[in-house]
């Protein structure tokens, strides 16, 4: 199936990416929020989490194979 041509309206979702500052994880969650949700991204590096906070993402650094900082997220 040729997803390509298929409409995403995510308007009103909120989508939390986990190594969504940079790379793949970046891409994603800028495709998320070319259609219309509110994207979150974490990462555990620290410089990506500030790019991706300058691009207009909402963003935090947090490591999230570690349960305690996944509860405080």
């Amino acid at each position: 199936m040729n997803t390509h041509n298929m409409k995403m309206d995510f308007d009103g979702l909120r989508v939390l990416v986990t190594a969504g500052a940079a790379g793949i994880g970046l891409a994603i969650a800028q495709e998320f929020r070319n259609h219309g949700a509110q994207v979150f991204v974490t990462d555990i590096n620290p410089e990506a989490v500030r790019a991706a906070a300058s691009a207009g993402f909402a963003a935090s650094v947090s490591d999230v194979s570690d349960e305690d900082q996944v509860r405080g997220l």
